[in-house]
């Protein structure tokens, strides 16, 4: 199945069935193709407004959907609001700015379950995500609006977060009928942006991938053995931004959840120094995020995999921009056991985690340069110490070590 924008021009590749769902108007579209690359299906999808940002199968082969779409002055070409019973359904709540939107089809290719999704301000569906048991996961985006939004609390073990700031991320469970059975926000006190939901099979979870300002999202749920980035790398500004992960399970309740980033630096003035995750996949039980990068030294936290892999450890160019792509084990084993610390009232920051060939300290308080340090291996073995009277000190290492300061 292949899904995106078709424009307006009138000769677009559609073909109806006859029994399915079938659209000559609108903007997004569906085409599927047989395993010979021919066109079976192929539709217009929604009003000339339209975008279908994802689409996801369920077990049994049936066709999900979500993106954005709005009323427009000719009834006929409107997104279809179809459901029955306890289906979840919902017209478009303002005139002028986008709603999300969830469908499905099924595997006749009928459309039996289609609705807005959203309140007064700008919303969009990003990603959908399918659990074993065929429930559907909608992560999506809310942009001003603050009343109305089709929030709902499963039980009161699961994660439920009903404040909102101008721009938050929204997560929903459905039933595979198309009941709705959650809805939270999710974020901090400043701006968060969706970018991807996947689910990991092996361990029941859903993962939610995104950008953010925010310095106040929950960090204390965290695992001793998976990667742990406690803070937002503010880099000095106010406007800076980070990647962030987190997990719910079967239950919706919150798990491991971490921010991802790197620690820029602002004399290099004029450079882009935010960190974005734009998607994720898992693939044999580990996660896979990609995004951009434009953290001057110290750097995002990368690591050399060894065995032949690609491994840029640098930005290139003046611009200060890069892609990165990350692989994070998901079975309990880290990428390696340093871990960001504080010490001695926030005078000393301790980065990046992970970072294979060398952690950097930098010294908060410039009128206290004097200390100590000892470097152990993980079997609580002194490696080396010494001592630094510099802002900034470089500590090399070659094996997953553990660091103290005295």
């Amino acid at each position: 199945m292949v899904t995106g924008n078709a424009g307006t021009g009138s000769n677009f590749p559609l073909l109806d069935i006859g029994s399915g769902f079938f659209e000559s108007s609108g903007l997004a579209f569906l085409s599927e193709f047989n395993i010979e690359e021919k066109i079976i299906w192929s539709s217009r999808f929604g009003s000339t407004s339209c975008d279908i940002f994802d689409i996801k199968y369920d077990s049994k082969g049936n066709l999900f959907l979500t993106g954005v779409d709005k009323d427009l002055t000719s009834s006929s070409d409107d997104l279809p609001i179809i459901g029955s019973g306890t289906t979840y359904t919902q017209s478009h709540t303002n005139e002028t700015l986008n709603d999300a939107i969830i469908a499905k089809i099924d595997t006749d290719r009928e459309l039996v379950w289609s609705t807005f999704f959203g309140d007064l301000g700008s919303d969009s569906g990003r990603s959908l995500a399918i659990s074993n048991d065929d429930k559907v996961f909608l992560l999506g985006q809310v942009q001003g609006g603050f009343s109305a939004f089709p929030l709902l609390n499963y039980s009161s073990s699961s994660y439920f977060d009903d404040i909102r700031n101008d721009n938050d991320m929204f997560i929903a469970r459905f039933s595979n009928k198309g009941e709705q059975e959650w809805t939270s926000y999710f974020g901090g006190s400043q701006n968060d942006f969706a970018s991807k939901l996947v689910y990991d099979e092996d361990n029941d979870l859903i993962i939610v991938a995104g950008i953010t300002q925010s310095t106040d999202i929950s960090s204390s749920f965290f695992s001793s053995s998976l990667y742990q980035q406690d803070d937002l790398n503010t880099n000095g500004q106010d406007d800076s931004l980070d990647g962030v992960l987190v997990t719910f399970d079967s239950d919706l309740a919150q798990g491991w959840t971490t921010y991802f980033g790197g620690y820029g630096d602002l004399a290099q003035s004029g450079n882009d120094i935010n960190d974005r995750i734009f998607s994720a996949t898992i693939t044999d039980g580990s996660l896979f995020i990609v995004g951009s990068s434009g953290a001057y030294s110290p750097k995002l936290p990368v690591q050399d995999p060894g065995g032949g892999a690609y491994y840029q450890p640098e930005l290139s160019g003046d611009i200060g921009v890069d892609g990165f792509i990350a692989k994070l084990d998901l079975d309990g084993n880290s990428i390696t056991n340093l871990k960001d610390e504080e010490l001695i009232g926030n005078q000393i920051k301790v980065f990046p985690n992970p970072f294979k060939e060398s952690i950097e300290v930098i010294v908060m308080n410039e009128s206290h340069f004097q200390y100590d340090y000892r470097v152990y291996d993980l079997s609580g073995k002194l490696m080396f110490s010494g001592e630094f009277n510099q802002a900034r000190f470089n500590i090399p290492l070659s094996v997953c070590l553990e660091v103290h300061f005295g």
